[in-house]
């Protein structure tokens, strides 16, 4: 910035805003050395970003060309408008470093101008300055403005003309520092490949006009029209960080690529809320800004994509634009005037992809490089097709964001009335974290008595408010007629029911599942939380309410999932041929006796789906087979009092039978009806049933569940005519005592489950007590090598296997990848389990003799091994395990091949160690990470029993969130990984949960927030629980696999939060805390090279000292109850998968 007039005769480098300043002559002159080249002493107190400017404009210029003239009257039009300008008033000796207060300056500005002229090349303090500056647009969101006076900008680009000649002068002059030169060569380039201001070209060469538009613009610039968002943005700022972490704005990973970011998420959860408030806070940081809301039902009217191009120019050339005509004229003239511009755009409510090549794309997209474009949909899929950067799901409010919406909306404050609490929190719970419901609820509500909250819910749950029935209804409207009816099945039916099940049923009723069920997902219209179909409840309620307003009378209308309707058109023969699915289902508190006809569903021709279910005592009179549908594809009939099927049903086209609990003692009498087409026959917990039925009669059967048939003793021989059954499932039947040998011919079996089935593995064992006719030993044997090579999963839990007792030679099934012998006798791993090319996961849990545990398989990735009382040592030296659960294993000395824990992602160790074991241990496993593999593994995480954070932790405090600093290292310093600890407590000892815990990691100084990973916890009895979370640092500053920035000085913000709110009232965050793992960098140069000698000389890890780890508790209370059953698995297995997806990526 040179100005070359008298300064005033003050001291201080740099000029203020001074209104009696405006008739001075300026004299300035520009000294910057910045980047690589900065003096220790400059950089060292160089101010760091901040949203808190000193400045609003820094004027950079070369005073030998416009410093009496365009210089000098854009200052002065700038301080009379009210803009706080600097310029640099004092003239440097040439040669002389340039002030820190100057680089200060810049930090501290929001935007910079920069006056390129003929001769602003020739200063390599002009030259040393712009590289500064682009520093800043990159790295903190600063607002670089080029104005060309009288230079072509294809000169400056290119360094032709005489540009050339100045840089060659340069390139001899730098010699010793090219490096120097070729940054700002890069800035040059970088500069004119930036939209800006052109006296000719924007003001016709009338420079008093020119100078007008600039300062115009400059206004605009910091003082954005921002949007409205909402009166009370609750839990918005969290998303709104993450989105601006996610676009690259205003960090050293800044993108000057054209960058696109996809919003999805069902109606009413704030997507356009978000991207508003996403706009707001980062519009000024764009040449141009626009924000097109409501794009779906604009584009529906009259010339409405044509009026939002117009909109689109408008917003961010700020003229007027004359009317467009077509939607081609459109997209050319957006396309020519924006390609070369860096601009926001806001598309919100997106549904079709025309609405997008109108606006923003036709084969390319209309935009400069370093642009942002946001785009909102229902519609996931349409991202997909589009092909964003990245897709940001909007999830629904958690259980405290909800609460205090809500409260805002219903009390004008952020939490309930203390005598509304508990009806506030059903009213919540209702909502389910969905913010439009959360405000039409609360505005509803305000004011009113209890009993009128009461009657109010009472009456949504029976019929959604019409404004939000009206916004969720949009998404369904959109849907072709197939997947209408699969979306109204799955909400008045089968939400909560296993999808494998739902494919079969909905398959056969011609509706292509697949296809429909992978559009609703994408539309959030429903989650699969495998293995079940998962819908909010306000989407199911709109579904349920859209088949309501069918008709006035509940017998006309294509379902009926109410308990009260149904009865009601049973009871009174109103049904009709629109019926095609109906749902009996009382409320649990209901036991008295239901009388029904079955003349009643004479009228219901195309019944497709039934449903009787909690019905303990019903009546029904006449003869059903006579009046059932014949286009029944599912019946699900539990506590069942027939004691067989009538005779003549019609169930040619039944797909699914679910007889779960009731009291059929054999399943149907049938002579030559063949069921073709069932494919699922549940009977499980039938206690009357002695005998399977007839397999020659579903020939096509793929899944036969049996769990829990007290009474049958064995399965008809003609089982082995199933070719096609994949799933066999026997366990807890006590009494059954022999597996036919036809058993052998099923080829396709890949789930067969035998738990608790003691008699069975009994005579199997005992060679002399199988009668002729039942399937020998021996044949069993010859049946696991070739008949059970087809199984993917074999359960026999709790089948008191003893030593020598396996029937199954294990090493024949080659296709095995998950086996449970939980809860067994055995001392040692069968024979044969080692060879298993597949098993993925082998659940040992609660096989109390089991003395040792070796030779596992190399390809193995799960072992659950927990409460195994006797064990005493295992081996995976020849495994590479994602898990090792070893729970109350109290008696373990040995684990041979500890190294290969190194990559192992989760290891579980509560109550395995004595307390003087503990520390070397632990500190054993976190350096496996530090020193065997550092560039293999990312994370770890470490379960064990105990009541405080580590000693040897730098940061920990008492609650669930903790607040350190990043420490200022020496050049030699490294930070190589991040250990973050938690103590959960569990509140309620009779009650076991499980579920997964947020770690928050919020950048306070530069106001970044992110979930960068989750903790899987499982706690149960009255015992605290100490989980540490390892992960590693990648180049001493980003965290794998997030590319978390960690710069020093900034402070860092870590909170723990629950991923299900319910679980706050059983477990909560006792204590967390942060350690830092920092070693010398020539140490970290040695991991690398294994040649190397590694020199583990540590700057801070006081993992060395030798105090305990922490108060660990070895033995278990003996009054607590073992629970006997982990139920959390399933969830745990789920979770492993997630976190090795995400390393992967």
């Amino acid at each position: 910035m040179e100005l070359g007039q008298t300064p005033p005769a003050r001291g201080s480098l740099k000029r203020k805003l001074d209104t009696g300043f405006q008739g001075q002559t300026n004299y300035h002159r520009k000294v910057l050395v910045v980047g690589d080249h900065m003096s220790k002493d400059v950089r060292s107190s160089t101010k760091p970003c901040s949203n808190h400017w000193d400045y609003e404009v820094f004027l950079s210029f070369r005073g030998t060309d416009t410093r009496k003239n365009f210089t000098d009257h854009l200052y002065s039009a700038l301080v009379r408008t009210g803009i706080r300008t600097f310029c640099d008033d004092n003239e440097l000796p040439r040669g002389e470093n340039i002030s820190k207060e100057l680089i200060n300056a810049i930090h501290g500005s929001r935007i910079s101008l920069v006056i390129f002229s003929k001769d602003f090349a020739s200063s390599s303090w002009c030259l040393d300055e712009l590289v500064q500056i682009l520093h800043c647009k990159r790295t903190m969101n600063h607002i670089f403005i080029p104005i060309f006076y009288h230079v072509n900008p294809s000169d400056m680009r290119k360094q032709t003309g005489t540009f050339a000649e100045t840089f060659a002068r340069h390139e001899e002059r730098f010699q010793e520092d090219m490096e120097r030169v070729q940054q700002w060569r890069a800035a040059f380039t970088e500069a004119a490949d930036c939209s800006g201001w052109d006296p000719q070209g924007d003001a016709n060469g009338y420079e008093a006009r020119f100078i007008e538009k600039i300062v115009e613009q400059v206004l605009y610039k910091l003082n954005p029209i921002c949007l409205n968002v909402v009166k009370h943005p609750v839990g918005i700022d969290f998303h709104v960080e993450e989105m601006k972490t996610l676009l690259q704005l205003g960090t050293s990973s800044t993108t000057t690529e054209l960058l696109i970011m996809g919003m999805y998420g069902m109606g009413g959860i704030g997507k356009t809320t978000l991207a508003k408030a996403v706009y707001n806070h980062i519009c000024d940081g764009f040449e141009g800004s626009s924000c097109l809301l409501n794009i779906r039902e604009v584009s529906e009217q009259s010339n409405g994509l044509i009026q939002l191009q117009e909109q689109l120019l408008c917003d961010i050339l700020k003229v007027k634009i004359l009317l467009i005509g077509n939607v081609d004229k459109g997209i050319s003239l957006i396309k020519q005037r924006l390609h070369r511009k860096r601009v926001l755009v806001v598309l919100d409510d997106v549904d079709r992809l025309d609405q997008i090549y109108a606006l923003a794309r036709n084969g390319e997209w209309f935009f400069g490089p370093g642009s942002r474009v946001i785009i909102t949909t229902r519609d996931e899929h349409l991202l997909v097709k589009l092909g964003v950067n990245y897709s940001y799901k909007v999830e629904k409010m958690n259980h405290s964001d909800s609460l205090q919406l809500f409260s805002w909306h219903a009390f004008n404050m952020p939490h309930p009335e203390e005598d509304f609490r508990d009806i506030s929190i059903d009213v919540v719970d209702y909502a389910g974290g969905l913010p439009l419901a959360l405000e039409v609820l609360g505005s509803e509500l305000w004011g009113r008595s209890i009993t009128k909250w009461k009657t109010t819910l009472e009456r949504f749950k029976k019929s959604p408010d019409a404004q939000i029935q009206k916004i969720l209804g949009i998404s369904f409207e959109s849907l072709e007629h197939t997947t209408r009816e699969v979306f109204l099945d799955i909400a008045c039916f089968f939400t909560g029911v296993n999808i494998e099940y739902v494919f079969k049923i909905l398959e056969e009723c011609g509706f292509f599942p697949d296809i429909a069920i992978n559009i609703l997902v994408q539309r959030s219209l429903v989650k699969i939380d495998y293995p079940n179909l998962r819908m909010h409840d306000l989407i199911r309620d709109m579904g349920r309410e859209i088949v309501r307003q069918e008709s006035r009378h509940p017998g006309k209308r294509s379902r009926l999932w109410s308990h009260e309707d149904a009865l009601k058109v049973l009871k009174y023969h109103t049904g009709s041929e629109v019926v095609e699915g109906l749902s009996l289902n009382p409320p649990i508190h209901e036991d008295h006796v239901i009388s029904l006809e079955s003349e009643a569903f004479a009228n219901m021709k195309n019944l497709r789906l039934l449903q009787i279910k909690g019905v303990k005592n019903l009546k029904l009179d006449g003869c059903a087979d006579q009046h059932l549908s014949k286009e029944l594809r599912w019946i699900c009939w539990h506590s069942c009092p027939l004691r067989f099927l009538p005779p003549r049903l019609h169930l040619e086209n039944l797909v699914v039978l679910d007889m779960q609990y009731s009291k059929i003692k054999q399943v149907w009498k049938l002579e030559k009806n063949i069921l073709n087409k069932l494919k699922v026959l549940s009977l499980s917990f039938c206690e009357n049933l002695t005998k399977s039925p007839n397999f020659l009669q579903v020939p096509n059967l793929e899944e036969l569940i049996l769990e829990g048939c007290i009474g049958l003793v064995e399965l008809h021989e003609s089982i082995g005519y199933l070719k096609g059954l994949v799933l066999l499932n026997l366990n807890r039947c006590k009494s059954f005592m022999n597996l036919p040998e036809s058993i052998s011919n099923l080829k396709s079996l890949k789930f067969f489950h035998m738990g608790r089935c003691f008699n069975i593995m009994r005579n199997i064992a005992d060679r002399t007590t199988i009668p002729n006719r039942s399937w020998n030993p021996r044949n069993f044997l010859r049946a696991s090598l070739n008949v059970f090579g087809s199984l993917v999963k074999l359960g026999l839990r709790n089948s008191n296997l003893l030593e020598g007792d396996f029937p199954i030679d294990f090493g024949g099934l080659s296709s095995l990848q998950d086996l449970d012998l939980s809860v067994n006798n055995f001392r040692e791993l069968p024979h044969g389990i080692c060879h298993l090319p597949k098993l993925a996961c082998l659940n040992l849990a609660e096989s109390r003799s089991i003395r040792s545990i070796s030779t596992l398989p190399a390809n193995l990735r799960i072992l659950f091994a927990f409460s195994c009382e006797s064990l005493e040592r295992i081996s995976i030296s020849e495994s590479r395990l994602d898990a090792l659960v070893l729970r109350d294993c109290h008696k373990l000395v040995d684990i041979q091949g500890f190294e290969n824990l190194a990559f192992t992602i989760a290891v579980c160790l509560e109550g395995c160690l004595e307390r003087e074991e503990d520390t070397d241990f632990v500190k054993s496993l976190l350096q496996l990470q530090k020193w065997k593999w550092p560039s293999r593994i990312e994370r770890r995480q470490i379960s064990l029993y105990g009541d405080e954070i580590p000693s040897w932790f730098s940061h920990k405090r008492k609650g669930s969130s903790i607040s350190f600093h990043i420490p200022s290292l020496s050049d030699q310093g490294v930070i190589n990984g991040l250990v973050f600890g938690v103590v959960c407590r569990n509140k309620n000892s009779l009650h076991a949960w499980h579920g997964e815990i947020r770690v928050v990691f919020h950048n306070k100084t530069r106001g970044h927030i992110q979930v960068i990973d989750r903790i899987f916890y499982y706690t149960t009895g009255s015992l605290d629980y100490l989980i540490l979370l390892q992960v590693g640092v990648g180049g001493g500053s980003k965290i794998r696999p997030y590319d978390l920035d960690m710069i020093n000085g900034e402070e860092i913000e870590v909170s723990f939060e629950f991923e299900c709110s319910q679980a706050l009232e059983y477990v909560g965050v006792k204590e967390c805390g942060v350690h830092l793992l920092i070693i010398q960098r020539e140490e970290e140069c040695s991991m690398v090279c294994s040649t190397k000698k590694k020199n583990k000389n540590m700057i801070e890890d006081n993992m060395i000292d030798t105090q305990p780890v922490t108060m660990l508790i070895r033995d278990r209370p003996h009054n607590q109850s073992m629970h006997r059953d982990y139920d959390g698995l399933v969830s745990y297995v789920s979770y492993l998968d997630r976190v090795k997806s995400t390393l992967a990526s």
